[in-house]
């Protein structure tokens, strides 16, 4: 495996676009500002920004992932407001170039917010086995130009969304992530997917908490949502979420299993299991940028609210926070979900 460091924006792009087994390290950290998207369209890269000095930080555009085999681990992305809004989130993972799907996709300990469509997607038929633990998705850009530039807002107007999971992706393992200032999509299981979403914090969203889509009867393949939490935030503008998942609509075919979720009222405290996911997840949480920590802080203090455009001066790389325990277990839930889909997988294990 070829070890590629990196220090500037021109070294970046040209280590996701390099081919062959590949480690992106980071000689420093701070702010990396992108002239364009991301791309990773070539298999078998690890990319570690742990390795930086400094939190690493991607601001103007976001990552496209269209590869398998990707890891990505301790990197913050908050592309903010633009052209093409429709196209501006945070991450996406499409089909591979010969559309295929995605195998072996990883995301561990990102934050990503403060984009113009969904901060995280799986586009339709996207991928077979992913995997997206203990990240932070925050702040959803509800109407991302503002007044001076409403092209920079989606076309289908106020647009605050979290993740979605479009249709026919199989093997999605949603684990132990904080989803936080997102009206929807926290996150949305699409039609025909199959998607294990456990263990997940869900702070103060507008309409729908975790929920799916169902399709003149069609739902998802086979959805499971376990050990997720909606946290109550301030009750801003007439929020009205009740659940941490949605009671989906009736369905004709597709499977959705909801159990042992729970919600933490307003004047309630939050769990010790709750708080321990708060502050394990996110890009370096003993080393946080700005947004990170902000996020983090808000939550745990139950203030803070949905955000129309970004932060400006974007925020700096703010102080560590050395306190922080493990997430809850949720390994007998995965097993469940492994035992009863590996079939689905062709005899891989998710």
């Amino acid at each position: 495996m070829k070890i590629l460091r990196v220090k500037t924006v021109a070294e970046w792009q040209a280590a996701c676009g390099a081919q062959g087994p590949r480690a992106v390290v980071f000689d420093r950290g701070g702010y990396y500002e992108l002239d364009r998207e991301t791309v990773i369209d070539h298999d078998d890269i690890v990319v570690m920004g742990e390795t930086a000095p400094e939190p690493v930080i991607f601001s103007r555009f976001g990552l496209r992932v269209q590869a398998s085999n990707v890891t990505l681990r301790h990197l913050t992305v908050l592309p903010g407001p633009g052209p093409r809004a429709q196209d501006r989130d945070g991450i996406r993972v499409l089909p591979r170039r010969d559309k295929t799907p995605v195998r072996g996709f990883r995301a561990i300990n990102l934050t990503v917010g403060w984009s113009c469509d969904e901060v995280f997607s799986f586009a339709h038929g996207a991928v077979e086995d992913a995997l997206v633990q203990d990240c932070i998705f925050a702040e959803a850009l509800r109407i991302a130009g503002g007044t001076s530039h409403p092209d920079w807002t989606h076309p289908k107007g106020a647009h605050s969304m979290g993740m979605l999971i479009g249709r026919r992706n199989l093997g999605v393992r949603i684990v132990s992530n904080l989803f936080a200032f997102n009206f929807f999509r926290n996150p949305a299981v699409h039609v025909a997917s199959q998607a294990c979403v456990v263990g997940n914090i869900i702070y103060s969203p507008f309409e729908n908490a975790a929920h799916v889509y169902v399709d003149k009867g069609q739902g998802p393949r086979d959805a499971v949502f376990s050990g997720n939490w909606l946290v109550d935030g301030p009750k801003l503008h007439g929020n009205r979420v009740s659940a941490a998942v949605a009671t989906p609509q009736p369905m004709t075919s597709g499977t959705v299993e909801i159990y042992d979720n729970g919600r933490v009222m307003l004047d309630q405290a939050l769990p010790a299991s709750v708080r321990a996911t708060i502050t394990h997840c996110g890009a370096r949480p003993t080393l946080a940028d700005g947004f990170s920590e902000r996020i983090r802080r808000a939550v745990l203090d139950r203030t803070g609210g949905w955000r129309d455009g970004p932060d400006l001066p974007w925020p700096p790389p703010g102080p560590s926070e050395p306190d922080w325990r493990a997430a809850p277990g949720t390994a007998q839930a995965l097993l469940r979900y492994a035992a009863r889909h590996n079939a689905l997988l062709g005899g891989r294990t998710p």
